[in-house]
């Protein structure tokens, strides 16, 4: 397995952890989706698919209906500290409304982004139903029967 998927995976674990640490009033969505669980909901209306990657990486290739939210540009300021809340709420807001019940899955290139923005929809700015795909576009696009959109989109 790749150094890359092994760091990716473990993020995730970690991350799960903290979620699992919740009251289980919290915790009545799973944490992590598997590429098969996106797959099968890619075509949900209530998904939001939130591609974490750099604008250049997601216009050669996204997972179809992605929407992206290029990690440090949207969430940090330049002193490399989180914007205000106000600002990331107005930010997440225009990139996917604010349905707080709408279905969230966040992914990466390796899946060491992705988590950040997870914890920032869900703990910060109150999104219910935020999860993360566990394979990253890494392991998206070594299958190639998955679909990849390669229009720009709307970064």
């Amino acid at each position: 397995m790749k150094p890359q998927i092994v760091l990716a995976r473990l993020m995730f674990l970690l991350w799960a952890l903290l979620f699992l640490t919740l009251p289980a009033s919290a915790r009545e969505i799973p944490a992590i989706v598997s590429t098969n669980w996106l797959e099968k909901n890619l075509a949900n209306p209530r998904l939001v698919v939130l591609d974490i990657r750099k604008v250049e990486a997601y216009r050669e290739g996204h997972i179809p209906g992605a929407v992206n939210a290029f990690y440090s540009a949207w969430a940090f300021q330049k002193d490399n500290t989180f914007k205000s809340h106000e600002e990331l709420e107005k930010l997440v807001t225009l990139m996917i409304g604010s349905d707080r019940n709408r279905e969230i899955v966040t992914y990466c290139d390796a899946g060491k982004c992705c988590p950040t923005w997870s914890f920032l929809l869900r703990e910060v700015l109150g999104y219910r139903s935020v999860r993360i795909y566990d394979g990253s576009m890494q392991e998206w696009t070594e299958d190639t029967s998955h679909p990849v959109d390669r229009s720009p989109g709307s970064p």
